[in-house]
């Protein structure tokens, strides 16, 4: 049963359509098909059967091309006046023939952020490491900060006058170029992810079907390294590097992140940015 009412889970920044305009986007459809057909009918009628059969073939091609439209895109040449976009509430994808009776909601892609339009763009804070400084290798520790704040990453040394660190540092979560709030204990990233823990789950909508249900971990350590580790995906994550060089992480790996580090998981781009707090 499909619902115009917010369903969740959806994409931070997404937003449902207003019914106004889903309705409109109905009926521009249906005027679309309506006028081939009615000229089809009158030209019959009239005995014109050539200019009745091309008449139907146009109506035919339409509907078509509608259908073609809705099951690839979640969008119909209504919708796509008005903004609008249906998407499967399981993981915010158009529901395609195979999922037609699943629930479904409309987003608004002309005033929010359209659930399936990726950008792989991320700014990223400048480099908090020093340049150069290597970065350690170790199995990701089971315990992290539960603030969001962390201690200054390898290279960054407090003073030794100081009864806490002289900087902190904020990990902030950016995908596809927005900050999606705090890293804070770990994030879980994927078309439908399930937690294992404390993280956060954030749900990715894939047209390309190349994000895994649970695809990706992002979580900092007690020493200030942020670990991004493939939760078994079918495709893998790869990391860019400031560099440009790139790194795959495998099915069921990990890798520490350094700054202006970005893993793109699919077509997604995912960073962390570490601000001082």
């Amino acid at each position: 049963m499909t619902s115009i009412a917010r369903v969740a889970p959806r994409p931070i920044g997404s937003a449902v359509a207003p019914a106004g305009r889903v309705l409109v986007g109905i009926l521009i459809d249906l005027a679309a098909l309506a006028v081939p057909v009615a000229v089809a009918g009158a030209t019959a009628a009239a005995g014109l059967t050539q200019l009745a059969a091309a008449a139907l073939i146009v109506a035919l091609a339409v509907l078509g091309a509608q259908l073609r439209l809705w099951s690839r895109e979640g969008t119909s040449l209504g919708w796509r006046l008005t903004g609008v976009r249906q998407v499967s509430s399981s993981d915010s994808a158009p529901l395609g023939l195979t999922r037609l009776l699943q629930a479904s909601w409309f987003a608004d892609v002309r005033g929010a952020r359209d659930p399936v339009d990726p950008r792989l763009s991320s700014q990223l804070a400048p480099p908090v490491t020093a340049p150069g400084a290597g970065i350690p290798v170790a199995a990701p520790a089971a315990q992290a900060s539960t603030s969001g704040v962390i201690a200054p990453p390898p290279g960054v040394a407090p003073r030794a006058s100081d009864p806490e660190p002289a900087v902190r540092y904020r990990a902030l979560l950016s995908i596809d170029g927005r900050i999606e709030g705090a890293l804070g204990v770990g994030v879980v990233l994927g078309r439908n992810p399930e937690p294992t823990g404390g993280e956060r789950p954030i749900s990715i909508a894939d047209l390309a079907r190349e994000v895994s249900k649970t695809h990706l971990a992002i979580r900092p350590d007690a020493e200030g390294r942020v670990w991004a580790i493939d939760l078994n995906s079918t495709n893998g994550s790869v990391v860019t590097h400031a560099s440009g060089a790139t790194s795959t992480i495998p099915s069921g790996g990990h890798a520490v992140l350094a700054a202006d580090d970005v893993v793109q998981i699919g077509r997604h781009a995912v960073a962390v940015q570490l601000v001082a707090s």
